[in-house]
């Protein structure tokens, strides 16, 4: 079997700031019907086989496949607009951490697949020089990226972290992400919950607290 690789090939990338699911990233790894920096397509169809199989692919930073994969993919599917991905990046390694935090700081925005195919699984138009993808027999890998080959890769707008707290079980995880122990989270939102019972302002003593941790976040102290 000749197989060719493709890479960088995205779409919208969204990453997912919720705290009880920190780490998680979701998006578009193909836009059917859109023409790519190397004049690639992707036919609606071209991933039935992939999902039909049931494998599902590893991820990794810029297709660095010798490296750790730095999460997991844990959903993949097609739907009207191309093949849509949700995974989790392991915020125990170094590098996932790093590009989390690109990926909220907004420097970073692209997914890339990596497919492989038989020479009969496109078509090249003799006219314009498009080639589109009907098949793919497999896809090994999807990358987050720096700089995708799909023109419309962009990143989605990412709430806050205080806007994304809406339970104490949420406040606690943001406060770990920002580098508390959940023993100090815990702690912390115990004090909180005794100030704002002996307040009689509760709602500024919220907001109080909720610009407090947009320093923290932005460490501006």
């Amino acid at each position: 079997m000749n197989k060719i690789l493709l890479s960088e090939k995205l779409s919208e990338l969204k990453a997912l700031d919720k705290a009880e699911s920190s780490g998680v990233i979701e998006g578009y790894a193909s836009v059917f019907g859109s023409i790519d920096s190397v004049d690639d397509t992707i036919d609606p169809k071209a991933y039935d086989h992939v999902l039909n199989s049931g494998e599902m692919p590893k991820m990794f930073f810029n297709h660095d496949t010798r490296g750790l994969p730095i999460g997991i993919w844990e959903e993949i599917r097609t739907d009207d607009k191309g093949l849509f991905v949700k995974g989790r990046l392991n915020l125990d390694l170094d590098l996932a951490k790093q590009v989390y935090s690109a990926l909220k700081f907004g420097s970073l925005n692209g997914l890339s697949v990596n497919l492989m195919m038989d020479w009969d699984d496109w078509e090249v138009d003799k006219k314009s020089g498009i080639r589109t993808i009907k098949n793919v027999q497999r896809l090994p890998e999807i990358s987050v990226v720096g700089i995708p080959c799909e023109a419309k890769a962009t990143l989605t707008d990412i709430k806050s972290l205080t806007e994304n707290a809406e339970s104490v079980r949420d406040i606690e995880d943001i406060l770990r992400d920002l580098g508390c122990s959940r023993k100090e989270a815990m702690l912390l939102i115990s004090k909180a919950k005794s100030v704002f019972s002996q307040s009689d302002s509760e709602a500024n003593e919220l907001k109080s607290v909720s610009e407090r941790l947009e320093r923290l976040a932005s460490n501006k102290f």
